[in-house]
């Protein structure tokens, strides 16, 4: 059995926001924003940051 990584199905609407402008609220790179989704790095607190503000900008 092999354990994958699997992207993260986490949809951005780029009208409402785009990955440059989470990383500047969140304090984090744009490339670190982009690896966590993608699935290649894990950080859970930033990818709960990244949900809230994905849902707030809604």
């Amino acid at each position: 059995m092999t354990d994958e990584k699997q992207p993260l199905k986490l949809k951005l609407d780029r009208k409402l926001i785009n990955q440059a402008e989470i990383a500047r609220r969140t304090g984090y790179s744009e490339a670190m924003i982009s690896l966590v989704l993608s699935g290649k790095r894990k950080n859970d607190k930033l990818l709960a940051k990244i949900i809230e503000i994905v849902k707030n900008a809604a």
